[in-house]
């Protein structure tokens, strides 16, 4: 969504350089770049009251389409749960990409460290605690 393209691009420029790294993955095709509908669009602006266009986005197109929402924001998730709307966030990811055999789970364990070390809070020091 453009949402959420739109919060990366504002990330870069605030000075959050790792996020160049994502746009050769929307590149690829990996990740797929959809268009809210009418319908989800307002939904959207009424979500934008008490939260930011990505995670606002991305909630109305998965109430709208039967889909999981991917965040780790607090208030995003919450509302997830509020809507019954189903939701994963950073470890769940990595997680399925061992379930799933994408990463190894020594691959996900450095993947997770780098992160911690750049600042992200995780509630488990390493994938493997959980797989």
């Amino acid at each position: 969504m453009s949402e959420v393209l739109d919060e990366i691009a504002a990330g870069i420029v605030a000075g959050y350089e790792k996020l160049l790294d994502i746009r050769p993955i929307v590149g690829l095709g990996k990740i797929q770049e959809i268009t809210l509908n009418r319908g989800e669009r307002q939904r959207y602006t009424h979500l934008r009251r008490n939260l930011g266009s990505g995670e606002a986005s991305c909630i109305a197109a998965a109430e709208a389409r039967n889909a999981l929402v991917c965040t780790d924001d607090r208030l995003a998730r919450a509302e997830c749960s509020r809507l019954g709307i189903p939701f994963t966030g950073t470890i769940g990811v990595l997680k399925t990409a061992c379930d799933r055999r994408i990463l190894t789970p020594a691959e996900a364990d450095k993947i997770l460290s780098r992160m911690i070390d750049a600042g992200f809070y995780s509630p488990i020091k390493v994938i493997t605690e959980i797989l």
